[in-house]
């Protein structure tokens, strides 16, 4: 069983005797969740933190040439966790100069979200700067538009997003989400949106190798396949 994120937050039903006795090994993908388990339930030595992994030969280096004004938000639902509306905030902060803001993501059910989405964008004056794409086939391809990566996701597990992009050598802008740093560097990470603006402002801040090496060294997919086999006995 890999223990999901929200789960282990909302439920408690995987903590009881009749699932901790049917389930022979656990898998969880970061320190937070690791360290919320432990303190509820004795696993006997069947819980194993796996960190993920990205495919590097599919996530390739950066090749297209952008202006350095191009900003990415990767989020999916676009729930309130995810924090796409405190993204636009920061966002708008940049003012004008030719900031572009791509957003991969879809509405969550009901009429309310889309017209506060909406709204926002035409009460600043920025809907010609923002652009918001439903689902995408080629990941790789649509990342190599941006520049950077705002992350202002407010509950994580992780974040593929982030990973990939810094596989392509994307600078990423993390918002300091509660375990962030245990897997993420801390000068990635900001801690308001005045923070945030600074960093995608900084010139000095962009070296794609770094970003790569990063995920190389850490969240390769080899990696994390070896300590499934090992774990697993496969």
């Amino acid at each position: 069983v890999r223990a999901i994120d929200w789960e282990i937050w909302t439920l408690a039903q995987h903590r009881s005797p009749e699932i901790m006795d049917f389930v022979d090994k656990w898998i969880c993908i970061a320190p937070h969740i690791e360290k919320k388990l432990r303190a509820e339930a004795n696993f006997e030595g069947r819980l194993k933190l796996i960190r993920p992994g990205v495919n590097l030969e599919k996530f390739t280096l950066k090749e297209t040439e952008t202006d350095g004004f191009q900003i990415g938000m990767v989020l999916g639902d676009m729930w309130w966790p995810k924090n796409h509306m405190g993204g636009l905030e920061i966002f708008n902060m940049l003012g004008t100069g030719g900031w572009k803001l791509h957003i991969r993501g879809q509405h969550e059910g009901g009429e309310y979200w889309p017209l506060m989405y909406e709204h926002y964008l035409d009460s600043r004056g920025i809907q010609d700067a923002v652009t918001l794409y439903g689902p995408v086939a080629d990941m790789n391809e649509w990342y190599e538009q941006i520049d950077i990566l705002l992350h202002p996701g407010m509950k994580e597990s992780f974040s593929y997003a982030v990973a990939e992009a810094m596989a392509k050598g994307i600078r990423p802008v993390i918002y300091n989400f509660y375990g962030a740093e245990d897997i993420w560097p801390k000068k990635y990470l900001f801690n308001s949106v005045n923070e945030a603006e600074h960093m995608l402002t900084d010139p000095s801040a962009y070296d794609p190798m770094e970003f790569r090496d990063y995920i190389k060294d850490n969240y390769s997919i080899e990696r994390m396949m070896e300590e499934y086999n090992k774990y697993l006995g496969t």
